[in-house]
């Protein structure tokens, strides 16, 4: 808890490169979400390509075509051996958070650049499970 409101933290997780992604490898992400005034669920997430790139939106595809547009912060951006790791972070409200986790079919994150990810659907099916529950606990702890 917070002078804010509640604060969730999940464990990160993977998502995998999407198929002709550029990536280098797959995304680990994790998200925190805070209840208060301004309920947010933020993403931070870092992403390895072959160069370094500046990284300021990203798409959320999810699996009925819709598309959410999200600023993305850059965190920062480091040399990692060949490739480059940019971490950054996106914040959705909790009605955008919960429609993507809502269908059967995965949603996918393009971080523009070619770099897209997008969760193996017996990831996908272990992963929206588990994200549906805490949803629900958040839910009955105001």
């Amino acid at each position: 808890m917070t002078e804010k409101g509640n604060l969730f933290f999940l464990n990160p997780t993977k998502m995998s490169r999407s198929h002709g992604s550029k990536a280098q490898k797959d995304l680990v992400f994790d998200i925190t979400y805070l209840v208060g005034d301004e309920d947010s669920v933020s993403f931070t997430a870092t992403v390895i390509a072959d160069s370094a790139l500046k990284i300021d939106s990203i798409v959320i595809m999810l699996p009925n075509k819709r598309e959410m547009k999200v600023e993305a912060e850059a965190i920062y951006c480091e040399p990692l051996k060949r490739n480059y790791a940019m971490r950054t972070r996106f914040y959705v409200n909790w009605e955008e958070w919960k429609s993507m986790y809502k269908d059967k079919q995965p949603y996918t994150l393009n971080f523009g650049h070619g770099l897209l990810f997008s969760f193996k659907q017996k990831d996908w099916n272990e992963e929206s499970r588990t994200i549906q529950e805490i949803m629900k606990v958040i839910e009955l702890n105001p």
